[in-house]
């Protein structure tokens, strides 16, 4: 976001006034982008813009990694659009398929076509982008909302980022294998999802899901194993400009 949007990135919703915060974190919840949305906007459009500014360099030579081995995202972000941009990268996508989804493919028979693959355990991943919004909401700023203008209230958003690296990086303790996730949580419900990362010890990673698998970080979180959809805080204004972040975190 370089410029300021003609809404503010402030929508109707139930709540009255709200704003989404879209990231893509990595397997440990850390953020690796950052978007704005209105809040009565959707989660899943929002997927290809975050998966576009996916950007990790490289602690060597080389072009910066774009593409993650896997993404976490929870139904929200179950279709055919975001399951094909997936699968033409050659990203594994583990999102589970909606309950309305399995239904419509199975009155179609034969022409519904197969179930989606997913993988259950691997999924288990994706909780770290609900802790991520957590911790987002700690911060007074973004979870209400008392700016007027989007880069303002974004920059906010960006400055817990980076606090959260700097912790992160300033940690003694070995890395652990790197997850990229997205999701949101705001007045309504948000998708979420996750990614992880490859081998590369002390290397940044995509935001997503912690991975407790022990595997190394990708080498700068760059195309990490898996990756996770973004994740979104929505944050609902009231009367005064205030505005709350309601309960989805970054999956």
């Amino acid at each position: 976001m370089l410029a300021e949007p003609a809404d503010h990135a402030l929508g109707r919703s139930r709540g009255g006034l709200s704003t989404k915060i879209h990231q893509l974190v990595d397997g440990h919840g850390r953020p690796l982008v950052v978007l704005l949305g209105p809040g009565q906007g959707g989660d899943s459009p929002m997927f290809p813009h975050l998966m576009a500014r996916l950007s990790i360099a490289r602690p060597g030579p080389g072009r910066p990694r774009t593409r993650p081995e896997r993404v976490r995202a929870d139904k929200a972000y179950s279709s055919r659009a975001i399951r094909r941009h997936l699968r033409e990268r050659r990203i594994i996508a583990v999102i589970p398929e909606p309950s309305d989804q399995q239904g419509h493919r199975k009155r179609r028979g034969s022409r519904g076509g197969r179930p989606p693959a997913f993988d259950p355990v691997d999924y288990r991943n994706r909780n770290v982008v609900e802790c991520g919004f957590c911790h987002v909401k700690q911060w007074r700023g973004l979870a209400t909302r008392y700016d007027k203008l989007a880069l303002t209230f974004r920059g906010g958003a960006v400055l817990k980022a980076i606090v959260t690296w700097l912790r992160a990086l300033g940690d003694p303790r070995p890395a652990t294998a790197g997850t990229v996730r997205a999701g949101g949580r705001g007045g309504g419900r948000g998708p979420s999802g996750a990614c992880d990362g490859g081998p590369a010890r002390g290397a940044p990673v995509v935001r997503g899901v912690g991975d407790r698998s022990g595997t190394p970080l990708w080498s700068c979180r760059t195309r990490p194993r898996s990756c996770s959809l973004p994740g979104v805080a929505r944050s609902r204004s009231a009367p005064r400009r205030r505005a709350w972040v309601a309960g989805r975190s970054i999956r």
